[in-house]
């Protein structure tokens, strides 16, 4: 329902929400809101508009040089995303993850625990 009003034609997959703005670390998210969430504690992030990165972003995301963390939903969904990300980028760049308190999002996330969990942040 929430793609309902979505253009038809429009390739969500070939998209990253706010990649434009994104300029020391990549933090890559699900969602439009979960990227306003970081925005509020000042930290630049982007969004796949779901849970998994396709090729062609994965492609760019890469073509940023800079290194990027995986900050998916901690529910099944965002837990296969991240598991099934890290081998597009491990190697290639540096790569960390954040963990989010379960079944949380970044969103719904209050500002004390998406701090702490970005400075907690794991290399991987």
């Amino acid at each position: 329902a929430k793609w309902i009003y979505q253009p038809k034609g429009l390739k969500l997959s070939k998209m990253l929400y706010n990649i434009e703005n994104i300029s020391k670390e990549i933090i890559v998210c699900e969602g439009i809101f979960d990227v306003w969430a970081f925005y509020r504690i000042g930290i630049e992030a982007t969004c796949v508009f779901g849970s998994s990165i396709s090729k062609e972003q994965q492609k760019e995301l890469l073509k940023l040089n800079l290194p990027i963390t995986l900050c998916f939903d901690n529910d099944t969904a965002g837990n296969k995303a991240t598991k099934a990300s890290i081998p597009l980028f491990k190697y290639k760049t540096d790569l960390k993850i954040m963990e989010l308190p379960i079944g949380k999002d970044p969103a719904d996330c209050s500002e004390v625990e998406l701090v702490k969990a970005y400075m907690n942040r794991k290399e991987i």
